[in-house]
């Protein structure tokens, strides 16, 4: 069984989880007019080395988050975006007394607002911390009594704030200080101070609409804000005003020019409360659509081993990436997820944005193998508007029972009925396992096939398949030469074939329904035939 986890609200003591994809340290921000401090955990934009940290409960973190190696550590939540985690779970059980303090913080005249976002990773077991602000020293000893106290911080990222113009023109630190009980993990983001006051953003922002060459940004709207900026531009830039927009409910602003087609783009939003800046919060990732018309197909082997893997290339999800050698069916890397003897899986893995066209038939073939046993796993390729579980709302093809420990590929098909972006996604739902659990691995994603209506009639003309229903063989007639020819059973397993004279030997298949690729220099067809 491959091993991989990943942190999502889950309950720590029936399903844990962490992730491994490798951290990305990006470029991130430059202080802004009204902005006095700022710490977003990346490289670039105050990293967790430029704070003070304190474990002075010297305390043994449990073996499921013993990657909390220190008193607070930087971890990726989304691609290339950090935050400070820091865990009260400890073998034995123990409280927790981790400090994270601040560097010097040199405050202007006027007033002060310090602002960070919070969550907890477990909607159970929630941690608690305490805000001490310091004008004498770094040390624990500095920090006498906490200007707010929370008391289980809830599961869903939270915005915070504090008045700090009782210390204007002084030099201040800023501590956090976990002091939970026996709980999980907890995390801290986007500390910032600005010069009047600007609150925040949420912190979870996203994409939607995508095309190729437009999209849209998403945000929480922050109260007592007038408008936000934000900013665009490649991977690792430093953020500038691109562009605003106004209103004290505005929560998105859609970007319609300056982005070209598959095209990985970072992005952070600012609030904007009259001639007062908020901080820059980000970054976060743009992917714009891949157009795929006639005769250009897409493979991905989930192969890009730069930090982040497939999330550099549009893809997104909870999956993991193996480099094993021998393990990946083509190529150096796989995807995989587990299931669990504990808990029900449902782990989602969602392809980039595709354009795709009204009447085109999009053949999509796929590899998948257990590794670790033969339990029958539970599996679903689907497709939307959006990379949701929500919009991946039309099934193209499931199965429960997948248990091969070979790799065996599987086939699927879909014909839009409007012109659009679409994601594909896969959806590994597996109910609780009895026994071993096991590993449910992905490789070599393919779209072929692709046919527009006119050349669908052109097609058929050209390309047809005798006799249907068939007993031993099934004849092709075409007027190009055929390259190749796949064959799919109805669960999209495929089966071995024999093609001689454009003749395919069906004799030993078992009677039912199954489809056949027929490749030639025009593309490849997909045609139904029945084996009696």
């Amino acid at each position: 069984m491959l091993y991989f986890f990943i942190i999502f609200n889950v309950n720590k003591k029936t399903h844990i989880m962490r992730k491994i994809l490798s951290s990305l340290f990006l470029t991130a921000s430059a202080l802004a007019f009204g902005q006095v401090f700022s710490a977003g955990f990346e490289a670039n934009n105050g990293p967790l080395t430029n704070w003070t940290l304190y474990n002075v409960d010297g305390l043994t973190p449990n073996t499921n988050v013993n990657f909390v190696n220190a008193a607070w550590i930087p971890s990726e939540e989304e691609f290339g975006n950090n935050i400070a985690l820091s865990t009260s779970w400890y073998t034995p059980p123990g409280t927790s007394n981790d400090w994270m303090v601040s560097p010097a913080i040199a405050l202007p005249a006027g007033t002060n607002t310090l602002y960070w976002h919070a969550i907890s990773f477990d909607p159970t077991y929630k941690e608690s911390y305490k805000v001490y602000i310091s004008a004498t020293g770094n040390t624990v000893a500095s920090f006498n009594t906490p200007i707010l106290t929370v008391n289980g911080e809830e599961a869903t990222w939270q915005n915070k704030s504090i008045d700090l113009s009782s210390y204007a023109g002084q030099t201040i630190y800023i501590a956090f200080q976990n002091f939970s009980n026996d709980a999980f993990l907890g995390a801290i983001d986007n500390v910032h101070i600005i010069n009047g006051v600007s609150p925040q953003p949420g912190r979870v922002m996203t994409t939607s609409n995508i095309t190729p060459t437009s999209g849209r940004i998403n945000w929480t709207a922050a109260t007592g804000v007038t408008g936000y900026d934000y900013s665009k531009g490649v991977v690792g830039h430093t953020p500038a005003v691109s562009g605003s927009v106004t209103g004290t409910t505005t929560s998105f602003v859609d970007i319609s020019s300056g982005l070209s087609a598959n095209t990985m783009y970072e992005y952070y939003v600012r609030s904007k409360n009259n001639t007062v800046n908020g901080a820059w919060i980000g970054p976060y990732k743009l992917f714009t659509a891949q157009t795929l018309g006639a005769g250009t197909p897409y493979s991905y082997g989930f192969d890009n081993a730069t930090a982040g893997f497939y999330q550099n290339d549009g893809w997104t999800g909870a999956w993991a990436t193996d480099a094993t050698a021998g393990n990946p069916q083509a190529g150096t890397q796989m995807v995989f997820s587990n299931n669990s003897t504990m808990a029900v899986t449902n782990r989602w893995l969602f392809s980039k944005p595709y354009s795709l066209s009204t009447g085109n038939a999009y053949t999509m073939t796929f590899y998948l193998r257990n590794f670790g046993g033969t339990n029958p796993q539970s599996i679903k390729l689907t497709v939307g508007n959006e990379a949701t579980t929500t919009a991946q709302s039309t099934t193209l093809w499931s199965s429960t029972t997948v248990a091969n420990t070979a790799w065996t590929q599987y086939t699927a098909t879909f014909t839009p009925t409007t012109s659009g972006t679409y994601y594909f996604g896969f959806n590994h739902f597996s109910p609780i396992q009895a026994g071993t659990a096991v590993s449910l691995g992905l490789d070599t994603f393919n779209i072929s096939g692709v046919l527009g209506t006119s050349d669908t009639e052109v097609k058929r003309k050209e390309i047809s398949i005798y006799p249907n229903p068939a007993n031993d063989f099934v004849s092709i007639k075409s007027d190009s030469k055929i390259n190749n020819v796949e064959l799919f059973d109805a669960s999209g397993r495929k089966v071995s074939t024999n093609l001689s004279d454009n003749k395919v030997d069906v004799r030993n298949l078992p009677a039912g329904t199954y489809l056949i690729n027929i490749e030639t220099k025009d593309g490849v067809s997909t045609e139904k035939f029945i084996k009696k």
